[in-house]
């Protein structure tokens, strides 16, 4: 509990000071099973380290879905350690691209199964969130360059073979056919532990929270 990172920075004695670590931009997920690596990313390279950021090794090298003419941004990864399956979202400085999956060294490309915008066949995903207990249920979300996605939080029910989209905005894909417009620009998703509540923070409109896919 004595860690704390920042970007590429790690403190060890709860941030009373800093250290610049070497090798990764971010630290974008931790595994709280078996080994408890934390796992970062630089360029289009996920890295590990088993010593809370002390050193980090070459994880795996992100899987384009298209011929990157500019540096690729690695923009979320989460990790499953309960059936150790590791997901990132890679792209371009403007939206992921690329959404896969990777377990024993085998990536799988899910991203083609988003749902996609009904009016401009288009999906966008900058963020991803795994429920803890179940993590089995997927979420991606994302926003556009305005800001406005009305396929912006999706989510999967088995390991992202299936998204469905629960924004109520009034896009005919949804699951979700009224109630106020939520899901519009998420720019932080957050699955709370005890409830499978997923939350969701959209700089224009706050905190929205949406229900887990069972019964508690």
């Amino acid at each position: 509990p004595a860690v704390l990172f920042a970007g590429e920075y790690a403190s060890y004695d709860r941030g009373e000071t800093w250290t610049e670590m070497n090798g990764v931009s971010a630290v974008m997920a931790v595994n709280y099973y078996h080994n408890h690596e934390i796992y970062g990313a630089e360029g289009d390279c996920i890295k590990v380290s088993y010593d809370d950021g002390k050193t980090w090794l070459p994880f795996v090298k992100c899987k384009l879905d298209w011929d990157a003419d500019e540096n690729p941004k690695v923009w979320d990864v989460e990790y499953d350690g309960i059936n150790d399956i590791l997901y990132y979202a890679v792209g371009s400085w403007a939206s992921a691209i690329s959404f896969a999956k990777v377990k024993n060294n085998v990536h799988t490309n899910i991203g083609k199964n988003l749902v996609r915008q009904e009016k401009t066949n288009t999906v966008t995903a900058q963020l991803i969130a795994i429920d803890p207990r179940y993590p089995n249920v997927v979420y991606i979300g994302g926003y556009t360059g305005r800001g406005m996605s009305t396929v912006g939080v999706q989510r999967s029910c088995d390991g992202g073979e299936t998204f469905y989209n629960i924004c109520s905005m009034g896009d005919e894909s949804s699951v979700v056919k009224d109630g106020p417009s939520a899901g519009v620009g998420p720019a932080q998703l957050i699955v709370e532990p005890d409830t499978g509540y997923l939350w969701m923070w959209d700089a224009g409109q706050g905190w929205w929270k949406f229900a887990p896919p069972y019964n508690n």
